[in-house]
């Protein structure tokens, strides 16, 4: 499944599938369908080689995760079937895999925990009435100093969770810069609007996200009429948790931003802690893509989304996101999901296929398998 399109002009139906200039356009490129591309061809060409890999293999398609998942997909799946995964130990998919070019260093970013999903709805009241009257001390000014208070005071730094502190270590190894730089780029320099990170280069938004809690406002109530002052505003927040923290936590940081005028309330009370995420698969991923892309580098990382593969982690199976992407320098991989003229360049589905099957068949025996008898 895949987000919607309204409200946004695209430059080419975003159902057409149209390959232009060597890229295809269509929503989902990113998320996810270009990656189920790349698993399927995989796996079906793994199927046809005769080759036999070193352990089962089982591809699973979870339908259902942008639109709400409980008790659809992979939570169904999970809670009623779990059998279907029995004796996995590791699960690959969306969420990371893309290159970034660090002090002209190829790194590839595997997500190995993710950040929280949690609704909060953030609510402001005021003087309202009829829209003809001069109206102070209105409900839409608070609702203004809010939403600016949200975009100009960014929530404190967190660099505390295992993957967080696996992901600077490893970065501090790979680029040889000490620990010490790469977390200061993390809690200083990348404070928006205009700071400039020395070691990290220019993906701010992408380490900003998964170096603190974010809160950002999706959905506002209010009238619903046009010549009606509103008294309450609601705002939807999209608030996404760094592992280790709790929702009161976050709650907590958030009043010191938004003040004590906004009410607050949100969806979950307890997150789940399932550990020190396992890095095994991690090696296996480095030499499958230096086939490919030669002294390239794993890095893994925290995932500022969420996704319905950690639903596997109650059944003890360690996901991770590696979708292997290699994208134009200008093209902003988080930026063009769930965005308009969202796409991907032929050539890296053709990348990241070959790179997955790579990871498939490593250790693998060739043996003659008779596909009509399968």
């Amino acid at each position: 499944d895949v987000v919607g399109v309204d409200g946004q002009e695209w430059s080419h139906d975003p159902f057409s599938g149209d390959i232009v200039d060597g890229m295809v356009w269509v929503r989902g490129t990113l998320d996810m369908k270009g990656a189920l591309a790349m698993m399927i061809w995989a796996v079906l060409d793994l199927a046809n080689s005769g080759t036999i890999p070193p352990g089962d293999i089982v591809l699973a398609v979870f339908s259902d995760e942008e639109i709400g998942w409980k008790n659809v997909g992979a939570d169904f799946v999970v809670h009623h079937h779990p059998e279907v995964f029995a004796g996995v130990r590791y699960a690959i998919g969306e969420g990371a895999g893309f290159r970034l070019t660090l002090q002209g260093k190829n790194l590839y970013f595997v997500h190995v925990d993710e950040k929280f999903e949690c609704e909060v709805t953030a609510t402001v009241r005021g003087t309202g009435g009829h829209a003809a009257m001069d109206i102070r001390g209105q409900t839409t000014a608070k609702l203004a100093r809010l939403l600016t208070s949200l975009e100009a005071k960014p929530l404190p730094t967190h660099i505390s969770s295992p993957s967080q502190k696996m992901m600077v270590a490893a970065l501090s190894e790979a680029l040889g810069v000490p620990v010490e730089e790469i977390e200061q780029d993390f809690s200083e320099r990348l404070a928006p609007p205009n700071k400039h990170p020395i070691v990290l280069d220019r993906y701010h938004s992408f380490f900003r996200a998964i170096s603190r809690n974010t809160a950002t406002p999706t959905i506002i109530k209010a009238s619903e009429a046009k010549n009606v002052a509103p008294d309450t505003i609601a705002v939807h927040l999209d608030a996404r948790i760094v592992p280790g923290q709790q929702p009161d936590d976050f709650l907590a940081e958030l009043r010191t931003i938004v003040g004590p005028d906004v009410e607050l309330t949100i969806s979950q009370n307890k997150i789940e802690d399932y550990g020190e995420p396992d890095l095994a698969m991690i090696s296996e991923f480095t030499e499958a893509l230096r086939a490919h892309d030669p002294g390239a580098g794993c890095i893994p990382c925290l995932l500022p989304a969420w996704t319905d593969g950690y639903l596997l982690r109650t059944l003890g199976i360690q996901p991770y996101g590696f979708i292997p992407m290699v994208l134009p320098a200008d093209m902003d991989y988080f930026g063009l999901m769930h965005a308009v003229d969202e796409r991907v360049p032929v050539e890296s589905v053709k990348f990241g296929a070959a790179v997955l099957r790579n990871v498939l068949t490593r250790n693998a025996k060739r043996k003659h398998v008779d596909l009509s008898t399968v």
